[in-house]
């Protein structure tokens, strides 16, 4: 079978995988409060929070509800039974890396912005910087 691979394990078919798959801003509000995601300031982690929303199910895993009406996961081969969706630590996973590479760019940033503002505290803005023919 062909399909969507990680760690050597086939989470979804190819037909899943490429089934185009929309949402609603609610549920990608509501996932990136499950994911720990600010929607209002942590805008930059949205496209992370919707892929989080489309995400195939995972072939080899199953859903049901108990007596109670509680949801809960199953793995088809190992019968290992979860609480959360199998792809949850994946995803928040995702969430805190994206969160840590923004953190480092916006240093990056800040560091080259601060680093002209002393080259130009140093040597004049270019309309400063004239001289005679005397010097």
């Amino acid at each position: 079978q062909k399909g969507v691979m990680l760690d050597g394990k086939m989470l979804v078919q190819k037909e899943q995988a490429i089934k185009f798959s929309p949402c609603s801003p609610g549920q990608i509000i509501e996932m990136a409060g499950f994911l720990g995601v600010d929607a209002t300031r942590e805008f930059y982690l949205l496209p992370v929070v919707r892929r989080a929303v489309v995400a195939p199910f995972p072939i080899d895993w199953g859903l049901e509800v108990d007596r109670l009406g509680n949801s809960y996961y199953y793995n088809k081969y190992t019968m290992k039974v979860i609480n959360s969706h199998p792809l949850s630590e994946l995803f928040i996973d995702w969430v805190a890396s994206s969160r840590q590479r923004w953190a480092d760019e916006t240093e990056l940033k800040r560091k080259d912005a601060q680093d002209d503002q002393e080259i130009q505290e140093e040597m004049g803005t270019s309309w400063m910087r004239f001289g005679t023919e005397d010097d």
